[in-house]
């Protein structure tokens, strides 16, 4: 303690003798002052930043309260979801998905009076980041006539649930089309559909 009040008196003997040390330290204590105020703004900024996101967002909660169409938007909500599943074709084993692709591609070639018609099964495998649909694939081919190809091409776009034609190939001299389609499917177990083949 004596030691403490020793070293106080002699920084203050040290101030009042000499201008240049006194105007040192009030220089520190202003830039300290300074430091201290720079500090605290941040930190009101902050405050206020995130008070004002926090109003928003119960601003935002409150609108969402008081409307009063919900039953409205759940119903349309529902029915579109009701139209896109309807889009997807469904099975539950890799097979019977394979079995549907290849008759509705049959019902297509009929439809069309295609001749020399073969289907083989390709690959089944997760469509990425959009769980529980999974893409099946079949190779279609068939001998054609001239317009028989964008016939064809439009039956599988107008099919009543969703067929893509991935690859259309045409070989003129043997007047063949072949063509990758791939349905999707909702209701395949994820093993069935964990399985990668080769799409050629």
């Amino acid at each position: 303690m004596i030691a403490w009040r020793n070293a106080v008196s002699r920084l203050r003997t040290e101030l009042e003798a000499k201008p240049r040390v006194r105007l040192g330290a009030w220089v520190v204590i202003g830039l300290l002052l300074v430091f201290g105020l720079t500090i605290q703004s941040d930190r009101l900024a902050e405050a206020t930043a995130a008070y004002a996101d926090e109003s928003r967002l119960l601003a935002g909660a409150q609108t969402a309260l008081e409307r009063k169409d919900w039953p409205e938007l759940l119903a349309a909500e529902q029915s579109i979801h009701g139209e896109l599943a309807a889009r997807f074709w469904q099975a539950e084993t890799e097979g019977l998905a394979q079995a549907q692709l290849q008759q509705a591609l049959r019902d297509v070639a009929e439809r069309l009076d295609l001749r020399d018609t073969r289907i083989l099964a390709s690959l089944t495998r997760a469509v990425p980041d959009i769980p529980g649909v999974c893409q099946v694939q079949a190779r279609f081919r068939s001998t054609y006539r001239r317009g028989d190809e964008l016939r064809l091409l439009y039956a599988l776009a107008t099919f009543e649930r969703k067929l893509v034609a991935d690859r259309l190939e045409l070989s003129r001299r043997n007047s063949a089309v072949s063509v990758m389609v791939s349905a999707y499917f909702i209701g395949l177990t994820a093993e069935a559909c964990s399985e990668d083949g080769d799409p050629e």
